[in-house]
């Protein structure tokens, strides 16, 4: 819908005094981006009205003049100090209301009846295996992006920063990376396409002790990872026209706030919401196609390559030499077992959750942009740079590049300096 098209601009007027912007953007049919220019037009439209009608009285007001009577009396004190009182107490209502969003019905309803448009479709045919060897389809995984957090960098003894200004500088300085080695380093291949892994905690949602610490509201987070996976998508639609976004919901968006739903997990998870209005920009874009699932894992294949996408948090422990990869290896064995009983089997797991890069063959585990914290080094596990892992898949079917794109303290690497590890 266009703005000129809403013909009651005074309900329009009522809806913005009285409404959050994701629940204008679902009743109008538009984005959060369009929401604030609306609001800056609705604005100038009631500011010019206003000069009107002030000019309609200056031009009908009468020659006489009355004095204004400007004293003050006891009752007007007490009148402006009840009013006062009122404003602080409506003031502390709306903190509450923010830092309890997440537990609130009407978003928990917004969400449940939000159908995306790409729930149960089909991966797009570009992405089907082709003979043409010259060919390979790239793969970038943002994931665990965790805007809204802060690290401070004097609780990790100066190994990272985080912020939502960090944030979006690494996102866009991957991204950017990214699409240089497909380019620069990788220029004797073309792209038939491209894929970008959305697999969870892309917001980082207020449970456990986040609500203290995180610079960002809940809201404040949907609208501002919404705007940047919007932003990064795209520039890729850009570079390699034709993209392929595949989605499933991290555990730091839900909305229960002590534990991850087993059953319900989307529709308990504000990435939801962000998935909906993000798939919703692209509404007449056919070369950016989106993919969920209502489960917590979702199966596509590229070039045959048969994938299954988690975010991975269902899987526990990681001591000890191994580190994460062994419980991650056994839970894949289990997985497959699984899968292969229903029919849905796989040769690659894709994962995220650990916030460290690895591949081999059957698994993927995708690093994050936000990097060391004080939770992981409460816990012993071991330092791991932020970055973002990408891969490439070949005719075959075969992962034959995959490189871990590390951020250096906000500095775009050299091309120098972007390593590719083959396999």
């Amino acid at each position: 819908m266009k703005f000129k098209e809403v013909e009651d601009k005074t309900k329009l007027q009522n809806d913005f005094d009285s409404l959050r912007p994701p629940e204008l953007a679902v009743i109008y049919g538009i984005n959060i981006r369009t929401v604030g220019k609306w609001r800056l037009r609705l604005k100038k439209m009631l500011e010019e009205t206003n000069k009107e009608t002030k000019k309609e009285i200056k031009d009908t007001k009468p020659s006489t003049h009355k004095p204004k009577d400007y004293s003050v009396t006891s009752e007007d004190n007490k009148e402006i100090h009840k009013l006062k009182c009122e404003i602080k107490e409506l003031k502390k209502s709306i903190k509450v209301a923010q830092e309890e969003v997440v537990l609130s019905d009407g978003i928990k309803s917004l969400i449940t009846g939000i159908k995306t448009k790409g729930l149960d479709t089909k991966a797009p045919k570009w992405i089907e295996k082709n003979n043409k060897s010259a060919e390979m389809i790239p793969c970038i995984q943002l994931t665990d992006i965790h805007y809204g957090e802060t690290q401070r960098k004097e609780e990790v003894n100066n190994s990272n920063e985080y912020n939502k200004e960090i944030c979006e500088r690494r996102v866009n300085q991957v991204v950017d990376d990214f699409i240089g080695i497909c380019k620069n380093n990788l220029s004797n291949y073309t792209y038939p396409g491209v894929v970008c892994v959305l697999s969870g905690d892309n917001l980082t949602g207020q449970i456990h002790d986040l609500a203290e610490t995180n610079d960002q509201t809940p809201i404040e987070q949907v609208i501002g990872i919404t705007n940047i996976l919007i932003g990064q998508i795209r520039k890729l639609n850009k570079e390699f026209t034709k993209v392929f976004c595949p989605f499933v919901t991290g555990n730091h968006g839900r909305m229960s706030k002590f534990r991850t739903k087993t059953k319900g997990r989307v529709n308990d998870s504000l990435e939801t919401l962000v998935f909906h209005f993000v798939s919703m920009a692209f509404d007449d874009n056919d070369d950016v196609t989106f993919m969920n699932s209502e489960s917590d894992e979702l199966y596509f294949s590229i070039n045959g390559r048969r994938f299954i996408l988690m975010h991975g948090d269902n899987f526990k422990g990681g001591s000890g030499i191994g580190g994460v990869v062994v419980p991650i290896k056994r839970g894949r064995a289990k997985k497959l077992e699984s899968a292969n009983n229903i029919g849905k089997a796989f040769d690659t797991m894709i994962i995220g959750h650990f916030h460290q890069h690895h591949i081999e063959d059957g698994l993927i585990i995708g690093n994050s942009v936000k990097g060391y914290d004080s939770f992981c080094q409460m816990l012993g596990i071991p330092y791991s740079p932020p970055g973002c892992t990408s891969f490439f898949i070949n005719t075959h079917g075969e992962i034959v590049f995959g490189t871990n794109l590390i951020c250096r303290d906000g500095k775009t690497p050299t091309k120098r300096e972007q390593s590719i590890e083959i396999f």
